[in-house]
C-alpha cells in the first residue's frame, strides 16, 4: 500500500510543475512575479521568477513526499485515512497553486 502515498505525491507534484510550466510561458518575459497582494489588490512583494513558479511546487514536493514516507514507515492500521490526508493536503497545494497562477495572469506587468 506504500506505493499509493508515492502516486498521490508524483502526480500532485507533475501536476504543479506542469501548470507552473504553462504559466511561464503564458506570463512572457516578466522577470519577478508577484507573490502577495493587499485586500484590495496591490502588490505587496515580487519575487524573480523562477522562484515565484517554482516555489509550490518545491514546497508540496517536501511535504508530500515527507508525508508518504512517514505513512510508509508508520504503517498505520488503517492506511486509507492516511491516503485521505495526502490526497487532501494535494488538492490544497493543487487549489493554491492555481489560486497564485490565477492571480499572476490579471496582475499587470
Amino acid at each position: 500500500m506504500a506505493w499509493a502515498g508515492y502516486t498521490i505525491a508524483t502526480v500532485a507534484v507533475a501536476v504543479l510543475v506542469a501548470c507552473s510550466l504553462a504559466a511561464g510561458r503564458r506570463l512572457g518575459s516578466r522577470s519577478r512575479l508577484p507573490m502577495q497582494w493587499t485586500p484590495s489588490g496591490d502588490v505587496t512583494w515580487t519575487a524573480p521568477r523562477w522562484i515565484a513558479l517554482c516555489f509550490t511546487p518545491v514546497l508540496a514536493a517536501f511535504l508530500l513526499f515527507g508525508t508518504a514516507a512517514m505513512l510508509d514507515w508508520a504503517q498505520p492500521a488503517d492506511p486509507t485515512e492516511g491516503l485521505v490526508v495526502l490526497a487532501v493536503m494535494a488538492l490544497a497545494f493543487a487549489g493554491a497553486h492555481a489560486f497564485h497562477l490565477r492571480l499572476l495572469n490579471r496582475s499587470p506587468g
